[in-house]
């Protein structure tokens, strides 16, 4: 008696295995997170081959050298003045770890007028009010200013710190 079965593949019989990767296998599966790259125009870096650059934080400081020792604020009609002869108010971005080397290295590439000063410079910030201000004396540290001593003083980076030449 003979049997018409379809015929089976044999239990000794395997697949063949295939060289999937996973890489392979999750973009079939997940294709919407895992696409070609290739087939949108542009080339990602694998995570394993970026170099990590270490950044340091900046802080943007407002200076303003002033072209003589004074106890005030300078007065608008002289800011003009002071601008056009490389002084007056400028924006200098300083590391937030800096200390007072850098800080001057810093201020002296910004104001050049500041490598002809004999005496050394202090900085001073102006209270209350506007036009002409009185200026208080910012005390240093140890080592000098620092930028975490200038942050402090200037209530977050908001003060304009005025360079008075001695």
């Amino acid at each position: 008696m003979a049997t018409n079965c379809p015929t089976r593949p044999s239990e000794t019989e395997h697949p063949v295995p295939r060289n999937v990767t996973v890489q392979q296998e999750m973009t079939r599966s997940f294709p919407g997170y895992f696409k070609s790259n290739f087939s949108r125009g542009k080339k990602r870096c694998l995570t394993a081959t970026k170099h990590l650059v270490k950044t340091s934080k900046t802080m943007a400081l407002n200076f303003y050298l002033l072209p003589k020792n004074t106890s005030h604020t300078p007065l608008p009609t002289e800011e003009l003045e002071l601008l056009q002869a490389g002084m007056g108010r400028q924006t200098v971005s300083l590391p937030e770890d800096g200390d007072h080397t850098e800080i001057s290295k810093l201020l002296t590439n910004t104001f050049p007028k500041m490598e002809d000063l004999c005496g050394g410079w202090l900085l001073h910030k102006a209270t209350g009010g506007s036009g002409r201000r009185k200026l208080t004396f910012i005390p240093q540290e140890a080592e000098g200013y620092s930028v975490k001593a200038l942050r402090a003083a200037s209530a977050g980076g908001k003060a304009t710190f005025y360079i008075v030449p001695l």
